[in-house]
């Protein structure tokens, strides 16, 4: 799928509000997000437009670990995407479909969470190279 592909209107409405005045790395992760989202629920429902209520429907598919980006950050701002899909969706009502895509949120932000406090720390991120010490030393 094309990045600039239109999905369906009320989706991209939702992208282009969430990339108002965002850096442009966030721009990118929420492109790569909504280039998945959409190839996930076509891959799922080849023959189906993507309406509010297939997507609600989607929603735990979306989050589950399988489907998510690799690294924390990325996997944090597809989450938080969906979440925020879901409340332009779900008109704040408690619908069936609205209240199991949330609790499928609320479990893919504690994977996601766990996940990230799982990895062991970069042995590295921690050294200050020395020439950068003895750049900033009184002299």
């Amino acid at each position: 799928m094309d990045p600039d592909e239109p999905v369906a209107p009320w989706f991209d409405d939702v992208f282009e509000l969430l990339c108002d005045g965002r850096s442009a790395a966030l721009r990118r992760r929420l492109a790569a997000s909504r280039v998945q989202l959409a190839t996930l629920v076509a891959v799922d429902h080849p023959d189906a437009e993507l309406t509010p209520d297939l997507f609600l429907d989607c929603v735990p598919h979306l989050v589950l670990e399988v489907n998510l980006p690799e690294s924390a950050a990325a996997a944090r701002s597809h989450v938080s995407v969906v979440s925020r899909l879901v409340e332009a969706v779900g008109d704040g009502g408690s619908d069936v479909s609205t209240e199991s895509a949330r609790l499928a949120i609320r479990s893919a932000r504690h994977g996601v969470d766990q996940r990230a406090a799982a990895r062991p720390d970069d042995a590295w991120a921690h050294r200050i190279p020395q020439r950068l010490l003895d750049e900033h030393r009184p002299r």
